[in-house]
């Protein structure tokens, strides 16, 4: 019997596609992520499951509280703990040498968002937040992009080498107006189609079931979030 031979790549590559099409399944609890695999995230990877398992915790000690609620650096100590959670090791808003926007050779001591010591390679990472509204689905494109760029910009000035990978990664956190909650299951159903064509180089996203009904803010609900992940030293766009 002849028999397909995949190569690791293409194997790695249709598991997140048999991952990602059983989490969507799962339309009410919806969480999940992809890498691809020749980004060089490959050690990112069992981040995004202890990701949403923090995620999860902090929510049950608290008595409901989200870190989808709050902004950038809520949220990176999340994926700080994530790392930790994972065996790794990890520091934020370290002291680090970067360079002037558009002027490389103009060195200046500043500081890093997050340090993130994995088995195989160091990430240095540099963090953005937004909030997005989950209604405007013709936009995600254009705004997941826009603040995305900002991340990116920011991680050049941190420079790459053999001995670390510099990462953008940036929060998008979900809102939609309470008279709007009916449309909520079908919105994020659009979001991880959207996803599902793996516009950037890894994401991660957490959109529990218990976050679609009233919470206490005065006009909106914010079902979840979304941490987009890109590998500077692969992408310089």
């Amino acid at each position: 019997m002849n028999q397909l031979k995949l190569s690791a790549s293409a194997l790695h590559d249709l598991q997140h596609i048999a991952q990602f099409q059983q989490r969507k399944t799962s339309m009410n609890n919806e969480k999940g992520y992809f890498c691809k695999s020749r980004k060089g995230i490959k050690e990112f990877e069992p981040i995004f499951i202890k990701w949403h398992e923090i995620m999860d915790t902090y929510a049950e000690k608290t008595g409901g509280d989200y870190f989808h609620f709050y902004r950038e650096r809520e949220n990176v100590s999340a994926l700080s703990a994530a790392a930790w959670r994972n065996n790794y090791v990890a520091m934020s808003e370290f002291s680090h040498e970067k360079s002037r926007k558009g002027h490389k050779n103009e060195k200046y001591t500043g500081r890093c968002d997050l340090y993130i010591g994995a088995d195989k390679v160091d990430f240095y990472i540099e963090a953005k937040h937004e909030f997005i509204s989950l209604n405007t689905d013709k936009e995600w494109s254009e705004r997941l992009k826009g603040t995305r760029s900002l991340a990116i910009s920011d991680a050049k000035s941190s420079g790459h080498s053999e001995d670390y990978s510099v990462l953008g990664v940036t929060f998008f956190g979900f809102y939609i107006p309470k008279n709007h909650q009916s449309k909520i299951n079908s919105a994020i159903d659009k979001l991880t189609k959207y996803l599902e064509n793996k516009p950037f180089d890894s994401a991660g996203w957490y959109f529990p079931n218990t976050q679609r009904s009233d919470q206490g803010f005065q006009k909106k609900i914010l079902p979840g979030c979304i941490m987009v992940v890109e590998n500077l030293s692969y992408n310089t766009n």
